[in-house]
């Protein structure tokens, strides 16, 4: 199966699915798997006078899906980052509900409103 028809699984059985981080590269088969799906905006920040653009968790948990997929876990945030690196990001509570392959490198499919296991 493929990666985009793992998420169209999820949409099909009405699960909420959002894209919180997906860094294309500028593969046009990365894009093409987000097609259709809503892109959760990435937050500005500024750091020793350059702009970059990091997932902005704030966003993704207040619009709280069900699913949100996140890429490149092992990227260090920018300083000034709620968190260091990208996988504390999604380990915050609540908890991820999986960590899968539907991206090629290390990814996520985060429910963020799902509580931390073991305290459902």
């Amino acid at each position: 199966m493929t990666r985009r028809g793992q998420l169209r699984i999820y949409q099909e059985r009405g699960a909420d699915v959002v894209v919180g981080f997906v860094e294309t590269h500028g593969r046009t088969k990365t894009a093409d798997l987000l097609t259709g799906l809503e892109i959760i905006p990435r937050k500005r920040m500024t750091h020793r006078g350059h702009e970059f653009t990091e997932m902005d968790v704030d966003a993704i948990l207040a619009r709280k899906p069900e699913i949100a997929v996140v890429d490149e876990l092992a990227h260090t945030n920018v300083p000034g980052s709620r968190n260091e690196k990208r996988w504390q990001d999604i380990e915050e509570p609540p908890k991820p509900t999986t960590c899968g392959s539907i991206w090629p490198s290390c990814a996520a499919s985060w429910n963020p409103n799902r509580p931390a296991p073991g305290t459902w």
